[in-house]
Parts: C-alpha cells; sequence; structure tokens
C-alpha cells in the first residue's frame, strides 16, 4: 500500500488531490495468485482513479513483466495500474516510458499517460505567490464569509456545500491560494480539511487586497427569456441593501457561461442603445451566493462599487458592510 509521505509528496510538492479508495474484492479475487501478493491499493488523483501497486524497485522485475502485470491489472479494474518505486535508474525510466508504462517514483515524478500527467517537482511546485484571487477562490472565501461556514470541511464536504459549483481539482487550488495569502491552513488527515484562520469580519479585511469586481462584461438588451434566472444587482440591488435611491437602469447579474448560451439565442449589446435591461457576466455564479434568490450578495456588489467616487454610494457602502457583521 502506498505510504502516507509518498500521498503527501504527491499532494504537497506536486499539488495533486490525493485520496483511497478500497479496491472491489471480487476483482481482486479474480487476479493470478502472483499478483494479488504484491501491494495494491485504490488511489485517486485529481479524480482519476488508478490501482496502485508497490514494488519499490525493478531488480527483480523486467518492464516487460510490468507490462504483462498490467495488462491483466487493468483488464480486472478497468482503470489504469500505477507501479510505486522508491528507486529507478535513468535507463529503467527510460524503458517504462517507451513502453508508456504509469509508474511513481517516490519524490521525483509521476507519469500516468492515459491520464495525461508527467509530473515532476520542479515543473510542478504550487505558487509561492498570489495578487488577485481567481473567480473560484474569491467566490469560495464569499461563499464562507456569508452563507456556510467552510471552516473544518473537507474539500469534498466544499464541494457539495457549493453545488458542484466547481471541480475538487479547482476547489484544492483555491485552498493552496487561500494558504498562500495566509488567510487558512490545511490539516492533512485522511482528507484535507480547511482551517481559517481568523473570524469573518477580520477575514474580509485581510482578503479585500486579493478580491476583485466580479464583472467580466456588461451588455445590454430589450428583454431576457422567460426561462433565464434572473439575479437582480447595480442600483436596485444596492437600494435594496440601503437606503440609497434606486436610479436604475434596471441591472441582471448572470454568470459566464448563461451569457455564452444567451448569445446563440439572442442578440446583446456592447453599449446601452442595445436596450433598457442591463446584463453583468459574472466570473461566478451569482445565484449561489444570492439572497432569496433574488439580489446578489451584499459582499459581491461591495467590490462592485467600491472605486466609484460617488460620496452618496460610499456611505450607502459603509451602510451595507455594517449590515453584514
Amino acid at each position: 500500500m502506498i505510504t502516507n509521505k509518498e500521498k503527501r509528496y504527491l499532494s504537497e510538492s506536486l499539488g495533486l488531490l490525493v485520496s483511497d479508495f478500497d479496491l472491489p474484492a471480487e476483482e481482486r479475487q479474480k487476479l493470478p495468485l502472483y499478483i494479488r501478493k504484491l501491494k495494491l491499493s485504490g488511489l485517486v488523483l485529481e479524480e482519476k482513479k488508478v490501482v496502485a501497486v508497490k514494488i519499490d524497485s525493478l531488480q527483480n522485475y523486467t518492464p516487460k513483466t510490468l507490462d504483462t502485470y498490467r495488462e491483466i491489472i487493468e483488464s480486472a479494474f478497468n482503470i489504469p495500474a500505477l507501479f510505486c518505486l522508491n528507486e529507478l535508474q535513468p535507463f529503467e525510466r527510460k524503458r517504462l516510458i517507451e513502453r508508456r508504462i504509469s509508474f511513481y517514483l517516490t519524490g521525483k515524478q509521476l507519469y500516468v499517460p492515459s491520464l495525461m500527467m508527467d509530473l515532476n517537482e520542479f515543473r510542478s511546485r504550487p505558487p509561492k505567490t498570489v495578487e488577485k484571487f481567481s473567480p473560484a477562490t474569491q467566490f469560495m472565501l464569499l461563499y464562507h464569509l456569508q452563507k456556510c461556514s467552510l471552516d473544518g470541511s473537507t474539500l469534498s464536504q466544499v464541494r457539495t456545500m457549493i453545488a458542484d459549483a466547481y471541480s475538487l481539482m479547482t476547489i484544492g487550488r483555491s485552498v493552496e491560494e487561500l494558504q498562500t495569502a495566509q488567510l487558512c491552513g490545511v490539516e492533512s488527515r485522511r482528507s484535507k480539511t480547511i482551517r481559517f484562520r481568523m473570524e469573518r469580519k477580520e477575514l474580509w479585511e485581510a482578503s479585500l487586497p486579493y478580491l476583485e469586481i466580479p464583472v467580466a462584461e456588461t451588455l445590454y438588451c430589450p428583454e431576457l427569456p422567460a426561462s433565464v434566472k434572473k439575479i437582480n444587482s447595480g442600483n436596485s440591488a444596492l437600494a435594496h441593501y440601503t437606503n440609497l435611491r434606486d436610479s436604475g437602469p434596471q441591472t441582471i447579474a448572470l454568470p459566464r457561461k448563461e451569457i455564452g448560451k444567451l448569445k446563440r439565442t439572442i442578440n446583446l449589446y456592447g453599449s446601452e442603445f442595445g436596450g433598457n435591461l442591463r446584463i453583468e457576466s459574472w466570473k461566478y455564479d451569482p445565484s449561489v451566493l444570492s439572497t432569496n434568490n433574488r439580489w446578489v450578495d451584499p459582499l459581491s456588489l461591495f467590490l462592485c462599487y467600491r472605486n466609484d467616487p460617488d460620496e452618496r454610494v460610499q456611505l450607502a457602502l459603509a451602510k451595507l458592510i455594517e449590515e453584514v457583521w
């Protein structure tokens, strides 16, 4: 079985999400005895399952033998076989790659051609600095601050809580960004567990330099199809949360992928002459963070207006933030 140290290398040095799963006993029993005697275990790399085969070195095996073992194992479990080695000579590595045999050399390289993985420590080290959070990271942070605490949650639990808005791989990278910004830590047990370092208000203030306006593009049209889920944004949303007067125009926030679909069915224009309805294309899904499925969330709205020079808007934003905490 692959050790915790080896899994830690895959997770920390290569930036991969790693977990275990139990190989089906029925399929295992169908294997020849000489293969059953090997140390086999189920491993998940970035949501892709493999059979980890621990053999330490090639001293007692030839690449041709491993090729035969691979065919038998992959036929039984219908997923790639990954040979885990503690040592490997350069000429042996070359022969394994020539035969496209997946291998993991502890602390140095992971090669899984069927999953398009060829990673080593030097090419895949996680970034050490972050200037601005990715949309996924910003979304996760705002979800934690406004909807439901993610503190103490595993990555799989986070994915469920945010309604599968992002993959486990993307969530893992977002956690790395939060770690790099010193906003959270990770407890490594069987699964990664997120631990935020501050309370909500302090966390929000510390994260502000990394947060960006969520709007990627502004478009206009006369009206939207009735089937479109409409989340109110803009001046109407600011008026909803504060005592600022609604000065229009009506503004609807939609996720960027929804805008892509709309462009195939209706005309969207880049200026207000295209219609009275203002459409904001958001970098993340505003509906998941929205209030009562009608209004964009307060913190994203703050980010939309924080650089507005209007003094009345700035007073309204101060009131908005006060209400959040």
